[in-house]
């Protein structure tokens, strides 16, 4: 298995075409500025610092979601499992979560909102000036759609038929981890894993676009297959996940 966060946001863009945080509480915002190395994000700096005004649009619902990833299996058992951790609150519910491959994702987040820089054919202009006028590096790219949610579980599997048991504070419905308020300890685990249970106000998906300049021809501005099913400008194109990400033309 390559290193867990490596498989993990590539796993993630994979299945959903969002990049993800690494780690999932980095406080990324909309407007960030920076570099892809092998699909992870670091932050440069700003539209702000650039002089660069943008507008936005969130979401007028709450979205939650629940994935697993293929041979991953969670089962909910009712009823409170009478045991008492550490932090002395008692346990209302039990979990398993059964990982049966050589990897697997856990990854559940509840009552998120969905925000976007709405203003991209004006932005992308002005970010075009600035590239030809030389004030613009081509290996920039700009945050341009989060997800934010309220309450947050994932668990990344690193060894084979890893199992692990999973008490919470509160009741569930469905195996879901991803439930506010809650205080989730693990009880037993068979194998190891990276876990992140029932962390609150993370980013932890997102999307970004950035500067593009053909062999022959103008630069464009290209964004992610989310956003190109927006039908925005035809000057914006895909932004396929690369693990070399952007490579010297």
């Amino acid at each position: 298995m390559q290193l867990p966060p490596k498989f993990y946001v590539q796993h993630m863009f994979d299945t959903t075409q969002y990049r993800a945080s690494w780690t999932p509480d980095m406080p990324i915002k909309l407007g960030d500025i920076g570099v892809l190395d092998q699909g992870l994000f670091t932050l440069t700096t700003t539209l702000e610092d650039q002089g660069l005004t943008f507008k936005t649009r969130e979401s007028s619902g709450l979205l939650s979601l629940d994935y697993n990833s293929k041979n991953t299996r969670v089962t909910a058992l009712n009823g409170s499992t009478g045991t008492i951790p550490v932090s002395g609150v008692p346990m209302q519910a039990n979990v398993e979560v059964k990982f049966e491959g050589s990897s697997g994702i856990l990854f559940q987040f509840s009552n998120s909102k969905h925000v976007i820089i709405s203003n991209i054919d004006e932005l992308g202009d002005a970010i075009l000036e600035k590239y030809d006028a030389g004030f613009w590096k081509k290996e920039w790219v700009i945050v341009t759609d989060i997800i934010q949610t309220d309450n947050t579980s994932l668990i990344i599997s690193t060894t084979s038929n890893n199992t692990l048991q999973l008490a919470c504070s509160l009741p569930i419905a469905g195996g879901s981890l991803a439930v506010p308020g809650a205080k989730i300890n693990v009880m037993n685990e068979s194998g190891s894993s990276i876990k992140i249970l029932g962390s609150t106000g993370l980013v932890p998906l997102f999307n970004v676009k950035g500067i593009r300049k053909p062999f022959l021809g103008n630069p464009v501005f290209k964004s992610s297959d989310y956003m190109t099913s927006m039908q925005l400008p035809s000057q914006l194109e895909n932004l396929p996940f690369d693990t070399k990400e952007f490579i010297t033309e």
